[in-house]
């Protein structure tokens, strides 16, 4: 007796169409677009540093990206203490990818994220903050 095998379809072609449609109906999806920049920063000048420095002003230099994680969380803290009285009269100057890279050696930058904390012309903090009492921290170092 001839057993007679049945004519199968590959078995891994239902999972390709399948993952081709998921595929398609997830590039469909409009992304949700990164968070910009607040536009009252304003991107790394060295004339404003040193002006900002000379006059006794405390400035945070910090190193920004929209696809940052920890710089999305970083820029609502910042813009919300520097609402504040004892906060308003800091000069924030931001890095990001259009800054030469002699900037970010000059600063000793290694990657997004990171603040630096100049007061009386000189630095007196770094960091990563990433909730408003370790910013508060950083913010308040003293030289």
């Amino acid at each position: 007796m001839m057993v007679r095998q049945r004519a199968t379809k590959k078995p891994g072609r239902r999972r390709w169409v399948r993952a081709i449609g998921v595929a398609l109906a997830i590039a469909a999806v409009p992304s949700r677009p990164a968070q910009a920049a607040p536009s009252t920063v304003p991107v790394f000048d060295a004339t404003a540093l040193e002006r900002a420095r000379s006059a006794g002003r405390t400035v945070v230099v910090d190193s920004y990206a929209s696809w940052c994680l920890p710089c999305r969380i970083q820029a609502p803290i910042l813009a919300r203490l520097k609402r504040e009285k004892r906060f308003a009269e800091i000069v924030i100057m931001r890095v990001g990818a259009d800054t030469p890279e002699a900037v970010w050696r000059k600063f000793d930058l290694a990657g997004y994220g990171m603040m630096l904390v100049f007061k009386q012309g000189r630095e007196v903090a770094r960091g990563m903050p990433t909730n408003e009492a370790s910013m508060r921290k950083l913010l308040t170092a003293t030289p």
